[in-house]
């Protein structure tokens, strides 16, 4: 990468400005190289991550966390319409994930939905992106609250009870995260309100998809349905999964 750098101390994080050429990301089939409009690119290093927001010409606005593409702004309402569309949220919603806003901008389009509770724990990356087009405003919603904590502990303390839990973390890699993912997923079940909907970002493998479908509800307890959509900026399909408890 070819670049010039301003600098800017923020909050104890390092916000740097940069024009260069070309931004690359690395994924398994090989290196994306990304045009990068001059004058558009952010580098924000916080306490969790290291963040880049860029503007392409054919994609718009779009967010890389640690090199790896998170969202474009051209693209990003596919999954995240879908993601959320799968959770029927109504009433109490809780989002795990989502520091972009895009979540939170989905659910508020659902006419019953009362309150929303986000949690994530890079509070940097969150007041950044309140600056940013991808909310819509959601961020402003007086209906919103944020929780700044990791979301295993915010589940392991909470007490509130949510009609649907829309979980948008990590994109499992391996089996390891799979797992990781499916404690959060079981965590979440035990505040979901009866009849309520979890769905959750289950990312670009399909293997990886029904093997976490098998961890979440080898019980039997739960039943699912997965949907994928062909998210361009990704270059592959992407999974996206509901459950809910079955009734006896």
């Amino acid at each position: 990468m070819t670049f010039h750098l301003g600098l800017l101390l923020l909050r104890g994080s390092m916000l740097f400005y940069a024009s260069m050429e070309t931004l690359d990301e690395k994924q398994p089939w090989g290196i994306t190289k990304y045009s990068v409009n001059t004058g558009s690119h952010v580098i924000l290093q916080t306490e969790k991550a290291k963040i880049d927001l860029i503007t392409n010409p054919h994609f718009g606005r779009m967010l890389f966390i640690d090199n790896v593409l998170q969202c474009a702004e051209a693209d990003e309402h596919i999954y995240h319409q879908a993601l959320v569309s799968l959770a029927n949220p109504h009433r109490k919603v809780l989002i795990l994930g989502g520091a972009e806003g895009a979540t939170a901008r989905e659910v508020f389009r659902f006419p019953d939905v009362e309150t929303v509770d986000m949690v994530d724990w890079d509070k940097t990356l969150v007041a950044h992106m309140k600056t940013e087009s991808f909310s819509k405003g959601a961020f402003q919603n007086p209906n919103l609250t944020i929780f700044y904590t990791d979301a295993m502990e915010f589940l392991t303390t909470t007490q509130k009870v949510y009609y649907s839990i829309i979980v948008d973390l990590l994109d499992p890699q391996d089996s390891h995260e799979n797992q990781w993912l499916s404690a959060i997923c079981h965590l979440a079940f035990t505040h979901l309100a009866y009849g309520g909907t979890l769905s959750v970002n289950a990312g670009g493998d399909y293997k990886r998809a029904c093997e976490l479908v098998e961890l979440v509800s080898k019980d039997g307890m739960y039943e699912y349905r997965m949907v994928d959509r062909f998210v361009p900026s990704f270059q592959e399909q992407w999974y996206l999964i509901r459950f809910r408890r079955r009734v006896q």
